[in-house]
């Protein structure tokens, strides 16, 4: 699973940038929160199937009750994650400063990474006991 996931956020990471690129380039003005949610949705994939590779694991006669915490956490942390660059993103839209288009779309990725790299931490733990 962690093999596929990161094929997945490579790709996913890849599409989104190809797809802000294809955007920016376009004749028509898009709100900072398209490139914002592109950024967002670029490990989106890679995240679930980490999140189900743990949801995995706590099936069967005998879970790891560990996976749960993992699990959990990964959760809060993306939803941690979507709300806290909503704001950074409002901020930066109010400020009335022209920012590029590619800042809002790292300000996505970074909201969705935490997520992704614990759900990633939960499987390699779980794998190595």
């Amino acid at each position: 699973m962690v093999t596929w996931s990161v094929v997945a956020g490579a790709v996913g990471v890849l599409g989104s940038w190809l797809g802000m690129i294809y955007l920016a380039r376009g004749e028509s003005d898009h709100a900072p929160e398209v490139f914002w949610v592109l950024g967002l949705a670029a490990l989106g994939p890679a995240w679930l199937i980490a999140v189900w590779g743990l949801l995995d694991r706590m099936a069967g006669r005998f879970p790891d009750p560990s996976m749960a915490a993992w699990w959990i956490i990964s959760g809060a942390a993306g939803l941690a994650g979507v709300l806290v660059t909503d704001g950074v993103v409002r901020r930066l839209h109010e400020s009335g400063r022209e920012r590029p288009r590619t800042r809002y779309w790292f300000v996505g990725l970074a909201g969705s990474f935490p997520a992704w790299l614990i759900a990633l931490a939960g499987l390699v733990w779980t794998a190595s006991r």
